[in-house]
């Protein structure tokens, strides 16, 4: 079984990657203005990559958080393998 702290982890996890993604996404953004047209080719394949993170970060997210969402007590355990947690997390 996986242990609800686990899920806390991989969620909280997924968040800060999803931040992270976020801010790479602004700041390409931001140096897209300034560069050439070449560059901007670069940067768009850039942020097309982060924007796909982004997506798939908030649907890897929704899936935890649906696991969580359901009432818990500390030390619970849910009924689903660690193969099962990873094709969530992956």
């Amino acid at each position: 079984c996986v242990r609800i702290d686990r899920l806390d982890v991989a969620l909280r996890q997924e968040r800060a990657a999803l931040a992270q993604a976020k801010t790479l996404t602004a700041g390409l953004q931001a140096a897209r203005a300034k560069e050439t047209d070449a560059a901007k080719a670069s940067l768009s394949a850039l942020e097309a990559q982060c924007a796909k993170r982004v997506a798939d970060g908030i649907s890897r997210g929704r899936a935890i958080a649906q696991i969580v969402a359901k009432p818990v007590t500390p030390g619970q355990c849910f009924d689903i393998t660690h193969s099962d947690l990873k094709a969530v997390v992956r």
